[in-house]
């Protein structure tokens, strides 16, 4: 049973915000509500609404990014209209839009063995937006923008355009005041312009999401069919006016060809001469060599009339509400934010989280958005290739944090998957985690308490074949080392909770105690230890080990060391510190015995030492969805999938793990529903 939190405040919005707001409010029709089984107006529903807090949450939520070129001489900007669906956990009173100038890319963070984090944008950008919606009726409309209300300009400090900074890592527009019953439809318009040439943040690409669009990107178009001769193809494009430069067209067994923008081209790649009436869309191509009969003349063009701000048109001009392959570019906000009592999540992590492997419907939706289940708002901040190196550190997640910050009930990640890939340790990887971990969770409510850790799915070779991936680099080199493990013995040796990822002889520790000498100091495990898994309890000092050197001594660095050592293969550890250990002070070390995977491993130490240390409030287990599983929701920890139609590629979840399998698991309403769910 689901369970939300409802705290009965009663909170009186300043009389100016409710009367600039009114000039916005959708038609009379709208604006009768029901509060506390009283019919009353929306000006006044506001003044006493039952826990009016604003909440992030969209439909297709993402963390978007400056990868759109902008050509001087083309169009400088454009606008987009994306689909939304307001959350079905409760009603909406207000929303207000969520923008960023920071993108996705390499991080800043040092060290961070190539990590994708984030980084500032490349330019500064304005853009303006409205909201197209239809909340008189409440229903899906058949054609795009056919008698649908359109707001007035949203703004932002009172303009009704703002301008992304470079540095800016969330702006947040002023309140449009409207009254959304759960589950309603609307759409977000959206212009951004950048005059210079420079880059435009898109939200996503369009792939065959319905209700989409923008006017700006290419639209498919045949130019001729060969007759088996050199001849002379000629037509008219069917939008136009025709953008110059945009036109490109392939003869079959040549490069491409573009248009010089002074209506010809060059003589190459198969064409002899071609001219292209901007205005009309009329066209001749001239071939320099047989088409063999049949064969197309494919190609692409831009079309329509120039680009400028539509967020507020009627009737939309040179918008494509479906795409083709060259996927059209849609800017946007990277969340909406809602005011009423609803509840919503972050997601953060890698390419897993983000979507991939969903080719079905919308491509950036995760098993996460689908469990959620409409009923909770889902603002997804996952990037593609994220290590937990860059989380690790605070320029790697600036703008992801203060997206999250505030709005949202519960915080979830998944990463560690790409840094063990790339060759980092286990010891690496915890080490990143606590203060990924500690920031993470300040952005929700509870600190720790509500931040909760997906595990660690499956990675093999490949979609067909159920051998186990390997790093290429690192110390766990060996087949099967770094994603899975047969051993399914003793899985619980220091007791607590168990999820998926078995290990062998689980978790050894030692311990040193200072005698106001800097050491050496020996800290032996009673037996052999996994390769870099060792780790401190960071309380007095935090120590690393790599796992460079195999079996024979590693070199351990961290904070106050001087030097260290760790010898896997005997258990021995040594360490110097820089200065005088103080006489008692404790320094506790943890290593994994010998024999688990360092996905298992990673697995464990989030269920027994993560959670137990408050630095996560749960643990959610997608692994035990879909690996090897025999008679039990935890899994066997064997690292293999239980079925390679589950995965997409060997790596990420296939369309049906995406949007059943996983959500009909762990979701709210799934055969083994995570307690994350439940928030109160």
């Amino acid at each position: 049973m689901r369970k939300f939190l409802c705290l009965f405040v009663a909170v009186a919005l300043p009389a100016q915000s409710i009367g600039a707001g009114a000039t916005r409010l959708p038609p009379a029709a709208a604006q009768s509500v029901s509060v506390n089984g009283q019919t009353t107006t929306l000006k006044t529903a506001l003044t006493r609404v039952d826990q009016p807090i604003w909440r992030a949450g969209a439909t297709r939520s993402q963390f978007g990014g400056y990868n759109f070129n902008i050509t001087p001489g083309l169009r400088t900007g454009f606008t987009s209209r994306i689909h939304e669906v307001s959350p079905l956990s409760g009603p909406t009173y207000a929303i207000r839009l969520v923008y960023s100038g920071w993108q996705p890319g390499t991080s800043q963070a040092p060290g961070a063995n190539g990590s994708s984090g984030e980084q500032p944008g490349a330019n500064p950008v304005t853009c303006s937006a409205s909201v197209e919606t239809n909340t008189a009726s409440l229903s899906y409309w058949a054609t795009p923008n056919g008698g649908q209300i359109v707001s007035p300009s949203i703004t932002s400090a009172g303009a009704s355009s703002w301008t992304l900074q470079p540095s800016t890592p969330a702006l947040r527009t002023d309140p449009l005041y409207l009254y959304l019953p759960p589950g309603t439809p609307f759409y977000i318009r959206s212009y951004c312009n950048e005059p210079m040439g420079g880059q435009i943040p898109i939200r996503g690409n369009g792939k065959g999401a319905l209700y989409e669009g923008s006017n700006i990107g290419y639209s498919n178009y045949t130019f001729g069919t060969g007759n088996g001769s050199a001849t002379t193809f000629s037509g008219t494009l069917p939008t136009t006016p025709v953008v110059a430069k945009s036109v490109v067209f392939d003869i079959p067994g040549f490069a491409n060809s573009t248009d010089n923008g002074s209506g010809g081209c060059a003589r190459a790649n198969g064409v002899s001469s071609c001219s292209i009436n901007y205005a009309t869309g009329s066209y001749s191509i001239v071939t320099a060599a047989a088409v063999a009969n049949g064969s197309q003349i494919p190609g692409w063009y831009i079309g329509g009339p120039a680009n400028g701000d539509q967020t507020e048109a009627q009737s939309l001009s040179n918008f494509s509400t479906s795409f083709n392959n060259y996927d059209n570019p849609l800017v946007g906000p990277v969340s909406v934010e809602y005011l009423g009592p609803i509840k919503s999540i972050a997601v953060f992590g890698d390419s897993i989280d983000e979507g991939i492997g969903n080719s079905t419907g919308y491509t950036d939706l995760s098993y996460l958005d689908y469990a959620s289940n409409g009923y909770f708002g889902v603002v997804k901040m996952p990037i593609n290739g994220l290590q937990l190196a860059s989380d690790a550190d605070i320029r790697g997640r600036l703008a992801r944090i203060s997206e999250a910050a505030g709005v949202v009930d519960r915080v979830i990640d998944n990463a560690g998957t790409n840094d063990l890939y790339d060759g980092s340790s286990l010891s690496q990887l915890i080490n990143s985690f606590i203060p990924a971990a500690r920031a993470l969770g300040a952005a929700a409510p509870g600190q720790g308490q509500g931040l909760w850790w997906i595990t660690m799915l499956p990675r093999v070779v490949s979609a067909t074949s159920n051998a186990q991936a390997t790093p290429g680099s690192g110390p766990y080199t060996a087949t099967g080392a770094g994603f899975g493990s047969a051993a399914v013995v003793d899985p619980t040796p220091l007791g607590g909770p168990y999820g998926s990822g078995a290990l062998g002889a689980g978790v050894l520790s030692c311990s040193i105690s200072g005698n106001g000498t800097t050491g050496p100091y020996a800290c032996p495990f009673p037996g052999a230890t996994m390769i870099g898994s060792l780790w401190s309890d960071g309380a007095y000092t935090t120590v690393v080990d790599a796992g460079a050197g195999g079996s024979g001594a590693t070199t351990l660095v961290g904070s106050r060391l001087s030097t260290g050592t760790h010898t896997p293969s005997s258990g021995a550890v040594s360490l110097t510190f820089a200065n005088a250990l103080p006489s008692g002070q404790k320094v506790n070390l943890y290593a994994f015995a010998s024999g688990p995977s360092a996905r298992n491993a990673w697995n464990y130490f989030l269920y027994n030492y993560a959670l137990p240390m408050g630095l996560v409030g749960g643990v959610m287990d997608a692994a035990a969805c879909v690996e090897t599983a025999p008679a039990s929701a935890t899994g066997a920890g064997s690292g293999t999938w239980v079925s390679m139609s589950d995965t997409a590629d060997g790596t990420h979840p296939s369309p049906s793990a995406h949007q059943t399998i996983i959500p009909g698991c762990l979701g709210p309403s799934g055969t083994h529903p995570s307690g994350f769910w439940t928030i109160n």
